[in-house]
């Protein structure tokens, strides 16, 4: 089984990856992508987008079972997000590598932002709004929407 965390930045999503490691030995899980990277703003878009992606392929390899920290559907939202032209070949591709997951689990409440280097202050709605039209939009039958904390 594929699963992928996804959403909102500061809802849990790692903290939950984190406790799941230990309970699921069989699982393959693979760490946020653009955590690899020394700075994000050394790529313009859709760089950052095309470099994010192919090392998310690269990671999931040809494991059966992964439980991912964010897939290529959270690379296509924050694209949406922070980008005024955006090329939807690039969405498309994006949105199709998250077709090879089971479940897409996005969550959707955020908890206090907590700086870390990698999270920036979002507009948390405009987001969820993006996820939920890629979800329409692309028929993605594998996303459910988490509207809790965890």
């Amino acid at each position: 089984m594929k699963i992928s965390l996804s959403g909102v930045s500061n809802s849990g999503k790692t903290t939950l990856w984190e406790d799941l490691k230990h309970n699921f030995p069989k699982y393959k899980f693979i760490p946020e992508q653009i955590r690899k990277l020394k700075s994000v703003n050394q790529y313009p878009p859709p760089q950052l987008q095309e470099i994010l992606l192919s090392l998310q392929v690269e990671a999931e390899g040809t494991y059966e079972n992964i439980v991912a920290d964010r897939c290529s559907l959270d690379v296509a939202a924050y694209y949406i997000l922070n980008e005024n032209r955006v090329r939807y070949d690039l969405v498309d591709r994006l949105v199709d590598s998250c077709r090879k997951y089971d479940m897409i689990s996005i969550y959707t409440v955020p908890y206090e932002f907590v700086g870390d280097g990698f999270r920036v202050k979002e507009d948390s709605k405009k987001l969820i709004r993006i996820f939920k039209m890629l979800v329409k939009r692309y028929n993605l039958e594998n996303c459910m929407f988490v509207e809790h904390r965890i």
